[in-house]
C-alpha cells in the first residue's frame, strides 16, 4: 500500500487513517507501516464513513445502535398510552 502512495505521489494524514481487517482469521497480526515516517495504522474492528458504518462481519454494534433505537421508540409509546388515542399511539409507533 504504502509503494502505491509513494509512486502516485499521495501522502496520508496518519492520525485520521485507519485500517479494518475483513478476514476469517483474526489472529492475522500483520499492521501495516508506511516507510515515511514508520507510523503504525491503527487497527479498528469497526468505522463510520460518509454515514456508511463498516465493521469487521460483526452483529454486535449493530444490535446495540437498534436497540437503542427501539428502546426509545418504546418509551416514547409507553408514555403517550394514558394521554391520547389509539389512533394517535399508532401513528407514533409507525413514525
Amino acid at each position: 500500500m504504502c509503494e502505491m502512495l509513494l509512486f502516485n505521489g499521495l501522502t496520508l494524514n496518519m492520525k485520521e487513517t485507519n485500517m479494518i481487517k475483513f478476514c476469517i482469521n483474526h489472529l492475522l497480526n500483520n499492521q501495516q507501516k508506511c516507510p515515511t515516517d514508520n507510523y503504525l495504522i491503527k487497527e479498528v474492528t469497526n468505522i463510520r464513513f460518509l454515514g456508511l458504518e463498516l465493521d469487521n462481519m460483526n452483529w454486535k454494534n449493530r444490535v446495540a445502535k437498534i436497540l437503542l433505537k427501539l428502546s426509545k421508540a418504546c418509551y416514547a409509546v409507553r408514555a403517550m398510552y394514558s394521554f391520547t388515542s389509539l389512533n394517535m399511539l399508532k401513528m407514533i409507533y409507525f413514525a
